[in-house]
């Protein structure tokens, strides 16, 4: 395609087939991926902050449960 600029027919190419060519499509796989890395990193620190929470809830009816038992 002689008439097609390379960096378009690079991207088309890579968003058909993931395939990497160019400077240009380099750049946007590597921003891509640093997306997908972040996206990844942010559930990783939501998902600990949940379980954080349930631990201290899960703490607070136990400090409850004994506290009854013991009568105070």
């Amino acid at each position: 395609y002689p008439e097609v600029d390379k960096d378009l027919f690079y991207l088309l190419q890579y968003i058909h087939t993931h395939a990497v060519h160019g400077d240009f499509v380099k750049e946007i796989d590597e921003e891509l991926t640093n997306i997908n890395f972040s996206e990844t990193q942010e559930v990783a620190y939501m998902t600990y902050e949940m379980e954080l929470l349930v631990r201290h809830n899960d703490g607070i009816r136990e400090g409850i449960a004994i506290g009854r038992k013991e009568g105070l």
